[in-house]
């Protein structure tokens, strides 16, 4: 600002004016170097009741809100709901002078309040398209978070044509991903993905397919019998090796393939780095996680 960059005086004469202007810089600000802070605490996820006494509270706040706005007159109360029950005692002089008219009205108002109520209920309804969209976000959501639920079954019977199919429909249709290894020495289940569906899958897998076939019983004793070998066979044939969570899935979709042998079986799994599932049936398929009913019926025997 001073003329010749002379630093030793202040004169009038020897500062540029023109470059004061009515303008004021501010600086950018930096922020000081040091470590950032810790982040907030991650909130503990609410149980069901939690989330219906919450709910309660806010409605209760809303409507005592409202009947605030209502006695301060800020807001107009709302019409009297009459009905067909309750003509005579809300409506005491118009009921006794025409109750045919009143009648009539109120018939409406009802009718009314039906179709308003269906309106909003439309205006609500998913679209289709919406539908299987959550549906498939449900079967998807894991609420812990903690990775990605993994399940083996181990199947000692080679399943005929019509369980492959339900095999693998069933996982395509639970948007289930893993693999299903047919070898001569047993057959390897892989199935990952959301806790619902792994519930589903189990299910069909140790109560819905039947893996026995036998032919149809004479009299009730046999028929008890059979259906007694029947769920002990059952058990036996198809069986939970392992199941717990994993950091990532390691298939993209849910196929079935033939191995010729046991070495390429389990090179399959290699190739997506979980060799070691089938190691696991080998070894612990004869030690898989026991079924509830089967632990129901060894208590019955006990007593």
């Amino acid at each position: 600002l001073l003329r010749g960059g002379a630093a030793g005086g202040y004169a009038e004469d020897g500062v540029l004016l023109e470059h004061i202007t009515h303008y004021v810089e501010h600086p950018v600000p930096v922020d000081p170097p040091a470590e950032p802070p810790p982040p907030p605490p991650m909130p503990l996820p609410l149980t069901k009741k939690e989330r219906k006494k919450l709910r309660t509270q806010r409605r209760l706040a809303a409507e005592k809100e409202k009947q605030d706005q209502i006695r301060c007159g800020l807001m107009a109360p709302p019409p009297p709901k009459i009905k067909i029950s309750n003509l005579m005692q809300a409506m005491k002089n118009e009921a006794v002078a025409d109750p045919s008219a009143l009648e009539a009205k109120v018939r409406a108002e009802m009718a009314q309040r039906v179709k308003n109520h269906e309106e909003r209920n439309l205006a609500r309804k998913l679209t289709p398209a919406q539908r299987r969209e959550k549906k498939r976000r449900k079967m998807l959501n894991d609420p812990s978070g903690g990775g990605t639920p993994v399940t083996l079954y181990r199947i000692h019977t080679v399943p005929n044509k019509q369980k492959l199919y339900k095999i693998d429909i069933n996982a395509q249709q639970n948007h289930l991903t893993g693999l299903m290894l047919l070898a001569d020495e047993c057959n390897l289940v892989v199935v990952e993905g959301g806790p619902k569906a792994q519930r589903r899958y189990r299910k069909l897998l140790l109560h819905r397919i039947d893996w026995t076939d036998f032919g149809a019983a004479d009299d009730e004793d046999d028929e008890d019998d059979e259906e007694e070998a029947r769920r002990r066979a059952q058990s036996e044939v198809c069986q939970v090796v392992w199941e717990g969570l994993v950091v990532k899935p390691q298939f993209k979709n849910f196929r079935v393939e033939a191995a010729r042998s046991s070495e390429g079986a389990r090179k399959m799994l290699a190739e997506r780095g979980c060799a070691h599932y089938w190691d696991m049936a080998r070894t612990n398929g004869a030690e898989g996680v026991p079924d509830e009913d089967e632990d129901e019926d060894e208590d019955e025997d006990e007593d």
